[in-house]
């Protein structure tokens, strides 16, 4: 099963680019689990907006477990906790539900 993610975050004012950098030091330690299939960080026009896309070769279940057990993401929540003004986060394990490809 491939588990998709999007996570959306709002920085708090001039904090993008620090923590842009905190989130390729989680993914650089996350990118040697073989579980790991893609992932994308995208700039919004504003100067706070960061969108992530992640695909996962786990379950959502699986995946909860390994976050809460990985210390990758507790030491993301360390550097970058405080920079984060808002965060949002959809888990998608199917297939999707529209598409356009032109």
């Amino acid at each position: 099963m491939t588990l998709k993610i999007i996570v959306m975050i709002e920085t708090k004012p001039g904090q993008r680019a620090a923590c842009v950098e905190a989130l390729k030091r989680l993914f650089d330690r996350l990118s040697v689990n073989p579980d790991s299939l893609n992932t994308k960080v995208l700039l919004g026009v504003d100067d706070t907006g960061v969108a992530l896309v992640e695909e996962w070769n786990m379950t959502p279940d699986a995946f909860g477990r390994f976050m809460s057990n990985d210390p990758a993401y507790a030491t993301f929540e360390i550097e970058a906790g405080a920079m984060i003004a808002a965060r949002h986060v959809l888990l998608s394990a199917g297939e999707p539900t529209w598409q356009h490809q032109g």
